[in-house]
């Protein structure tokens, strides 16, 4: 049954708010049946392709399903409903096969990381070919001559149909092929050609963030050469090259020496003072006043008025002088028992030469300590 409704010019709002007319016509309803209206309208208003119904930020033609994603910008450009997240490692970790951040050192170690060892609460694996299987602490390739000639190994060494490769899909692990996630994303694949995202290359050297230890500097990479002893790390292997050598023969290697060309500087030389030259590697230059010109200043000189007296001059025993600094006057001993000590017996290592001995004469020797040897005839011996 259909009922008839007679409505009489009626005032009424479309559906963008503007009022409209309706003449006097008859309608008919269908009982139990119920009235929808007609949806509103889609619009392209950033003129991207994709009208608001789909497109999640239809006012930015960056933004719509499948455009490329940036990671790490908290946007999402390819309304999936989540930003792209990128590992970003320290610089002395890098990525191991699965993308985890791993300690650099490891690498190469003589142990092989192949989900052995646990790195903040990841499993770390290096057995890959892009890893060079842990710089050959996991062996050689493990697949070798596993993979058909319509296969190429992934970026972990698994087996996969190389027609994944640049097939559209970004191949970083989400795929499994004969019970193995499948992973191009890696510089070898030159990420997945182009079906992943391509991480930064700050220095243009070849090798992204996720490795370069140093993405500002270009001479600085995993495998460049390691200058020795310059205490910058351009492998990217954790520690810079260290070789010891003593070019200047002093006795000190490069190590310590801090002027390895000049013998005369090193970390036990005299620090001359005001020349602007550091000799004994202690950081500084001495500074201070020469008085006497013996070469020490007055900072360390005990007597800077008195040349004979300085850090490590000979001590003369019992004059009452401190002649090498060392606070106090060697003591007077008489060494040889002869009842004379020095400075009067004039040998205090010969019990029959001292001031009161008998000088015997023309044998060269000044017995008596006059300071001359005597010189006569002795006739009757």
């Amino acid at each position: 049954m259909r009922f008839l409704v007679s409505i009489i010019l009626l005032a009424a709002c479309n559906n963008r708010g503007a009022v409209v007319q309706i003449e006097d016509k008859d309608f008919y309803f269908e009982p139990d049946t119920a009235v929808v209206e007609p949806s509103g309208e889609f619009v392209d208003a950033d003129g991207d392709g994709f009208d608001s119904s789909v497109d999640c930020d239809d006012t930015d033609a960056s933004i719509y399903p499948g455009a490329t994603e940036i990671a790490n910008d908290n946007i999402d450009q390819d309304c999936d409903n989540a930003d792209l997240i990128s590992i970003i490692c320290l610089d002395d970790e890098l990525e191991d096969c699965d993308g985890n951040c791993a300690p650099q050192v490891w690498l190469g170690d003589g142990s092989c990381d192949d989900y052995t060892f646990d790195y903040n609460g990841i499993q770390i694996n290096f057995n890959c070919s892009a890893l060079d299987f842990d710089l050959g602490d996991c062996g050689s390739d493990p697949s070798n001559g596993d993979c058909t000639d319509n296969e190429i190994e992934d970026c972990n060494g698994n087996c996969s149909p190389i027609d994944w490769l640049s097939d559209g899909f970004c191949d970083d692990g989400s795929f499994e092929y004969q019970g193995h996630y499948i992973d191009l994303n890696c510089a070898l694949y030159a990420y997945d050609d182009g079906d992943c995202s391509i991480p930064l290359d700050g220095d243009g050297d070849g090798f992204d963030y996720l490795v370069d230890c140093d993405d500002t500097d270009a001479s600085i990479y995993p495998g460049a050469t390691d200058i020795p002893n310059d205490g910058i790390d351009q492998d990217c292997d954790g520690f810079d090259l260290i070789t010891t050598i003593d070019a200047d023969g002093d006795g000190f290697d490069n190590t310590v020496d801090c002027d390895d060309s000049d013998p005369l500087i090193n970390p036990v030389a005299f620090d001359v003072p005001n020349d602007g030259i550091d000799q004994n590697c202690d950081g500084v230059d001495a500074v201070g006043n020469d008085m006497d010109g013996d070469g020490w200043t007055d900072s360390s000189d005990c007597d800077d008025s008195d040349p004979s007296i300085y850090p490590g001059a000979t001590e003369i025993p019992g004059d009452g002088i401190d002649q090498d600094c060392d606070g106090t006057d060697t003591s007077i001993l008489d060494q040889d028992g002869d009842g004379y000590d020095i400075p009067y017996d004039c040998d205090d290592s010969d019990f029959f030469i001292n001031p009161g001995a008998i000088d015997a004469p023309n044998d060269g020797i000044d017995q008596n300590c006059d300071g001359v040897d005597a010189v006569g005839d002795d006739l009757d011996g």
